[in-house]
């Protein structure tokens, strides 16, 4: 998974999407998103980074630069979009909030980061634990993992 997707209903037709960066390639760049088909995008009012528009009836957005995470145990930035949407055939006097389901993102452009992003925080940082040599013992000046 390169990212995590969440739309969050915001009342009287209006939705907030947030994109956050999981990936270890590097920099989310531009992305589109596909609403799901219980949403009619009618257009979008702001963005926390870089330019996005209704395109098609997706959300397209570019200029994004969402950083990718400091180890993958942990999620990098976002950004949010606010866009106002309708949920064809809902009856508009009802008070009930509902969610939506699917919908799909699709990463159109990204900057690899010229390091490896880790999977483990260390105390002196971001680390992976080297591989043990064989009949050594991993200790907590020296850590390593078995290969197996």
């Amino acid at each position: 998974m390169d990212a995590l997707t969440v739309v969050t209903p915001l009342g009287s037709g209006r939705y907030q999407l947030t994109i956050t960066n999981t990936t270890e390639i590097g920099y989310i760049n531009s992305f589109t998103w596909t609403a799901p088909t219980q949403l009619r995008i009618t257009r979008v009012t702001s963005s926390s980074k870089g330019t996005c528009r209704l395109d098609n009836g997706t959300i397209s957005c570019v200029g994004q630069a969402i950083a990718p995470p400091k180890c993958t145990c942990e999620a990098g930035s976002s950004v949010t979009v606010h866009f106002d949407a309708t949920v064809p055939g809902r009856v508009k006097a009802t008070k009930i909030q509902t969610g939506v389901v699917g919908g799909s993102l699709r990463l159109e452009r990204m900057t690899p980061v010229p390091y490896n992003i880790p999977s483990f925080r260390g105390a002196k940082g971001n680390i992976d634990l080297p591989l043990c040599e064989r009949g050594q013992k991993s200790t907590s000046d020296h850590p390593c993992v078995h290969s197996g």
